[in-house]
């Protein structure tokens, strides 16, 4: 998809630095719908929840730190290009296992009609128990500063850089 439209431009020539935003923003708002539909197969898949969310975590976390030490080096290598057929190549792996995953049924719900009302209690009850856990208002506040002052600058940066 999106990574493989980058791999062209880079290839052609062709990219410009609206284009880079345009796509960063279409994989933004993919990985929002994504992310809560992968969340929701993992009850139906295993019998130790937490365990599986926690190896899916160190997964992801461990990705995060080896895929830009891997692109860096695919860049060295080959071209921006390259990293982002490289890059598809691997969403491409993905969405064949997809393909390939056989689900459990779902267990039938009823509807009461209050959905409203109860997606407000879940929300209350996911602000209580993180204000429950005081330990995790720091790793929120060291993630945001992160996200504020590394990563946001970081990527203009890059992007112009290599554009």
């Amino acid at each position: 998809g999106t990574q493989s439209v980058l791999a062209v431009l880079f290839f052609t020539d062709h990219v410009v630095l609206w284009e880079v935003c345009a796509i960063g923003f279409a994989n933004g708002v993919a990985g929002a719908v994504f992310q809560p539909g992968v969340a929701s197969t993992v009850p139906r898949l295993a019998t130790d929840i937490q365990g599986a969310n926690g190896a899916i975590r160190i997964a992801e976390s461990a990705a995060q730190l080896v895929g830009p030490a891997l692109a860096g080096v695919l860049v060295g290598l080959s071209s921006p290009g390259g990293v982002f057929v490289a890059h598809a190549a691997t969403y491409a792996v993905s969405a064949l296992c997809l393909l390939l995953l056989r689900l459990p049924p779902a267990p039938v719900r009823v509807a009461t009609g209050r959905a409203g009302a109860v997606f407000k209690a879940d929300l209350v009850e996911g602000w209580r128990e993180f204000r429950a856990r005081t330990w995790l208002w720091g790793v929120i506040a060291v993630w945001c500063l992160y996200m504020i002052a590394v990563w946001g600058p970081t990527v203009p940066l890059v992007a112009t850089e290599v554009v």
